[in-house]
């Protein structure tokens, strides 16, 4: 019988694979800690997923620290413009829903470009994480993959942002599962959505060869 702690086995692949999430999910909440930093340490963090079970596939701490500093300018760049847009939309929406009269229905304006935004975020640093394009083209591809690949990407920015929606409407569960955020949430998420991004980035993958 074959030992399951042998490093061929299915069980120990599946360990490791799962200790490699977990060190990718503490390293990448450490990161994101300064907040600014957080569109450099999402895309290093997917540089990381999409190398995940193919051949380039290295160590998780030596592809994030190089993936970080190598896209640090470009992610910023794009990450503070985004997360502007996104806290204005949300404060005028807070403000509006919580107001009385005939503006208060006018809150269905702005969600639309909320979720646009959100999308776009969900997108964004896959994209750089494998394609070198400028910030117009990146922010273009995002932009036109959340209309065509809506089912995707609607999705993978409910799914980013839940942790932080739990945070503002439920705060108790988000404390209860605190455990989860902090271990292994993103860098799964991130896991799974490299592996879904493969097919919606076939079109781009194509171009770039």
């Amino acid at each position: 019988m074959k030992n399951i702690f042998s490093p061929d086995s299915k069980v120990f692949s599946f360990m490791n694979r799962a200790a490699d999430l977990v060190i990718l999910n503490l390293v990448y909440i450490f990161s994101c800690v300064p907040i600014i930093t957080i569109g450099a340490a999402t895309t290093a963090m997917y540089t990381v997923c999409f190398r995940m079970d193919s051949e380039n596939e290295q160590g998780v701490l030596i592809t994030y620290f190089h993936a970080f500093t190598a896209n640090w300018k470009q992610s910023t760049g794009i990450w503070i413009p985004l997360c502007l847009l996104l806290c204005s939309g949300i404060f005028d929406i807070t403000l509006i829903y919580n107001s009385t009269g005939i503006f208060r229905n006018a809150y269905w304006l702005i969600a639309p470009v909320i979720m646009v935004d959100c999308m776009v975020i969900a997108l964004v640093f896959p994209l750089i994480s494998q394609f070198e394009t400028s910030w117009k083209i990146t922010l273009k591809n995002a932009l036109l993959l959340s209309v065509g690949q809506l089912p995707v990407a609607l999705p993978l920015a409910i799914l980013e942002a839940l942790p932080l929606a739990l945070f503002f409407m439920n705060p108790a569960l988000f404390l209860r599962l605190g455990f989860l955020w902090i271990l292994i949430y993103y860098s799964l998420l991130g896991y799974v959505g490299a592996k879904i991004l493969r097919r919606a980035f076939i079109p781009l993958y194509q171009k770039s060869v």
